[in-house]
């Protein structure tokens, strides 16, 4: 009953939490103060990824009308679908459905997930291809464990295990190798995460 359960909730389009409501509060003037670098926010359409975009990158007071592509002060606001949590099928495809193995149970950055290895190449390839330079993205922690995997030129070697619940890291990539491929991941760095963070609170 547990596993059908934890199965079932996959993908729950649930609001943040007030801890996680905290814990922006703790890395939001960072985040304010990278916005005249950027070009652009992609965030996932869920509600608690988009509320973590508008708090951080936006301004106060959050509405779900502006889940939506938009302009704001010269940055482009784009919800991508390409960047959601895992969907059911996805977990599926992972070893024990990632309710009794997989990354979701061993944090490991690897996936099983052909499908979502698909949709994490289609991202890279569009985020190197579009018209912007500096981006920001916010998303869900499994994802980006997984796009960090994908995007390293040795998989087995790039696993991150843990990421913080509103950590902030610059990452930086080289070109593709050939024409129409994934550009490789070249250096990740760690800005700021909230300094009481619980690691066993690191899902999304």
């Amino acid at each position: 009953p547990f596993a059908a359960c934890a199965l079932c909730s996959v993908g729950f389009d649930s609001e943040l939490s007030d801890t996680g409501r905290r814990q922006l509060q703790k890395v939001e003037p960072i985040c304010k103060s990278l916005l005249p670098q950027l070009q652009a926010v992609l965030h996932s359409p869920l509600q608690r990824a988009a509320e973590t975009a508008h708090e951080l990158f936006g301004e106060r007071g959050y509405d779900k009308a502006n889940i939506v592509a938009h302009v704001h002060k010269g940055v482009q606001w784009l919800p991508m679908e390409c960047l959601i949590e895992q969907t059911f099928g996805e977990h599926v495809e992972e070893p024990g459905f990632n309710v009794f193995a997989g990354p979701r149970v061993h944090k490991a950055g690897l996936t099983s997930s052909q499908t979502l290895r698909s949709r994490i190449e289609q991202f890279l390839e569009f985020a190197w291809d579009c018209e912007w330079e500096r981006i920001a993205v916010v998303g869900h922690s499994l994802w980006f464990r997984a796009m960090v995997a994908v995007a390293s030129a040795n998989e087995e070697d790039s696993c991150v295990r843990s990421l913080t619940n509103a950590s902030v890291w610059r990452l930086t990539f080289s070109p593709p190798a050939e024409s129409g491929g994934t550009p490789r991941l070249l250096k990740r760095e760690l800005i700021t995460k909230p300094e009481d963070f619980d690691s066993s609170d690191s899902d999304s």
